[in-house]
């Protein structure tokens, strides 16, 4: 039998997730995430998947009879500690939305020379000596209004990354940033996945509501 809930419980956090990439699209600024923001962004909109499956397959029984309800919040911190732990054990990398490869690469450029710190371009690579970093820009989806800075080799400067994060953050590059923004294409498409999860999720509650209504019903004419 189908289980009205428990997908409604899996496609309510995936649709806030794609209702929050939208928004950043949207933003009259372009938003940068590092690795670690964008781990936990996307372990909160893999939260609903993470309850259906390994937590309630390997659910502690034993645990419910002592602590109750409260097991399910034990087993949530455990889920949120473990996305942590695999945020913090990334390497280091950067998504900027709202931003196309070649706008991402100027803003760099403004960054780095605002510094005077030496830097080299081959192609869409980027590498800074003085910083530890050697990087590539690449897009990340093939709308073009966002883009990833990963690393490229094995040995990075975490420092490096973090102070260079510094620099393009700081309010003097914001409208630079705002000037060569690339327009916000695709970001209807997001809102559409995203209200059709939550709408698609309302409907199966409302749904499984009616159902349980009628086998309450059911079961008391017996």
């Amino acid at each position: 039998m189908f289980d009205y809930l428990r997908f409604a419980i899996a496609l309510i956090p995936l649709g806030i997730y794609f209702l929050l990439i939208a928004t950043l699209l949207y933003r009259s600024r372009p938003t940068l995430l590092n690795a670690v923001q964008d781990t936990l962004l996307l372990g909160m909109g893999c939260v609903g998947l993470a309850v259906i499956g390994p937590l309630e397959l390997f659910f502690p029984n034993a645990a419910y009879s002592v602590l109750g309800e409260w097991t399910w919040a034990f087993l949530l911190g455990l889920y949120f500690f473990v996305v942590l732990f695999a945020a913090l054990n990334r390497s280091p990398s950067w998504t900027m939305y709202g931003l196309d490869c070649d706008s991402f690469q100027s803003l760099l450029n403004a960054a780095l020379s605002s510094e005077q710190i030496p830097y080299q371009w081959l192609d869409y690579v980027l590498h800074v000596p003085s910083l530890g970093m050697v990087a590539m820009i690449e897009p990340a989806n093939r709308l073009g209004n966002a883009v990833h800075l990963t690393p490229s080799g094995a040995k990075q400067d975490i420092l490096g990354w973090h102070r260079l994060e510094k620099i393009i953050l700081r309010q003097e590059f914001l409208p630079s940033c705002h000037r060569i923004r690339s327009r916000a294409t695709g970001a209807q498409l997001w809102i559409a996945i995203g209200a059709l999860c939550i709408v698609v999720s309302m409907i199966l509650i409302v749904a499984d509501m009616e159902r349980l209504q009628r086998s309450v019903a059911w079961l008391l004419q017996d």
